[in-house]
């Protein structure tokens, strides 16, 4: 089980708790750790940002920012190609965040500012939970897809020796053979039916994920979706 302890409990200097080498180890060993933090959405940003560079170099996503904003958006306000725009205020499949660059972020730190008023769970299972048998494992290998990043849209394989991570993100990947269709087929069947773990936010709660091997999505609402959930990320390389 992934532990739980304050944030104020990371030192980079490993006084106590974690070092930044060892708290690395403990997300890779875990795929996903879980802290508390403030409460206040300014000391939240504080912490997130310092467990992010404890665990190496943050990196500046949409608009430069590398502290960004999530927040549910409606279709049409959301942007070109994105996970918001194909799904709107639904739930979000399981995806590895940075699928679109040559190299996806190690890690992310996530921190809840709002839980909302209709809270919505974030959702991660780990690629090997996927069980895909040894036909599939090797497909995964040599499948060609498209990585669609406008201009610098290049071409990949989920899996490759020569990588140590695993890319997937239907929303940005194009299979260009009929072996990679079948293999994103069957990806995003078994992500339906695998048994992900809930993280059901409460307002301070960071959370940081092995963005090289755990997956992660957005779960299904319960009731009208809560606009007013606001989820802080950090991507680090």
């Amino acid at each position: 089980m992934p532990v739980e302890l304050d944030a104020s409990d990371v030192r980079v200097d490993g006084q106590y708790a974690f070092t930044s080498r060892a708290l690395a180890n403990e997300v890779h060993r875990c795929g996903w750790l879980r802290l508390r933090g403030s409460n206040n959405s300014q000391g939240l940003e504080s912490e997130i940002l310092r467990v992010a560079r404890s665990l190496g170099e943050p990196l500046a996503g949409r608009n430069n920012q590398v502290l960004e904003m999530l927040a549910p958006t409606r279709p049409e306000h959301s942007k070109a190609n994105s996970l918001s725009e194909r799904h709107g205020l639904g739930a979000f499949p399981l995806h590895v965040d940075g699928a679109h660059r040559p190299r996806p972020p190690r890690f992310l730190v996530l921190g809840c500012a709002s839980a909302g008023a209709s809270p919505v769970p974030t959702l991660v299972s780990a690629f090997d939970d996927f069980k895909l048998d040894a036909v599939d494992l090797r497909r995964c290998a040599t499948a060609l897809f498209v990585i669609r990043n406008g201009r610098h849209s290049f071409y990949s394989t989920i899996t490759d020796l020569g990588q140590p991570f695993v890319r997937f993100d239907a929303g940005c990947m194009k299979a260009v053979s009929a072996e990679a269709r079948v293999l994103s087929d069957k990806i995003t069947s078994r992500s339906d039916h695998v048994a992900p773990t809930r993280i059901d936010w409460q307002t301070g709660e960071i959370v940081i994920l092995d963005n090289w091997r755990v997956l992660h999505g957005r779960g299904a609402s319960p009731s009208a979706p809560s606009l007013d959930r606001l989820i802080f990320r950090v991507a680090v390389q």
